[in-house]
């Protein structure tokens, strides 16, 4: 039986800390979403993170109205206006850390893909993402911990959100 020495503690310690140094968060804006930026903020408060929170961009029903009336719709407008719900989210949700995170956008073309690519891109240690479980299928986030080599912490879908299905 091997006994650790005080400078293994100290080296494994250091290498588990290291893997919040940068905390990436993809969000939807839903309650659970909510709960996965509250955790992050607490690896920021707790070990100093760094912290990014990041959206998928996508069409809407307004967007794809306004298309066919010759309004155009780039990607670059769909990321900015994802950059400015992600700031307003961040000054509503999170007042007191809302100049200390970074937000980023991407127009959705692969969902997991286009996290996992954004996430290293950031240069992330660990990404905090709430889940949602639909029935046999697997989830989103569940998909993206199959296809990631950063570690993964899952937030399950707060209970009155998953009742209702989103």
């Amino acid at each position: 039986m091997q006994v650790a020495t005080g400078e293994t503690v100290e080296s494994t310690v250091a290498g588990a800390k290291s893997i919040f140094e940068r905390v990436f968060v993809p969000v939807d804006f839903t309650p659970s979403s909510h709960q996965a930026l509250g955790v992050a903020l607490e690896f920021k408060r707790a070990f100093g993170s760094r912290v990014c929170v990041f959206q998928l961009a996508e069409e809407g029903g307004a967007d794809e109205f306004l298309g066919g009336l010759g309004a155009p719709t780039f990607t670059s407008d769909l990321v900015r206006n994802a950059m400015g719900r992600l700031h307003r989210f961040l000054e509503n949700v999170a007042p007191a850390f809302a100049d200390d995170v970074e937000v980023r956008a991407r127009a959705e073309l692969k969902p997991t893909e286009d996290i996992q690519a954004e996430a290293r891109r950031w240069g992330a240690t660990l990404v905090v993402v709430a889940a949602r479980f639909e029935g046999l299928l697997r989830s989103p986030a569940e998909k993206l911990v199959h296809k990631f080599d950063i570690p993964v912490l899952l937030i399950p879908a707060i209970q009155k959100e998953s009742a209702l299905g989103t």
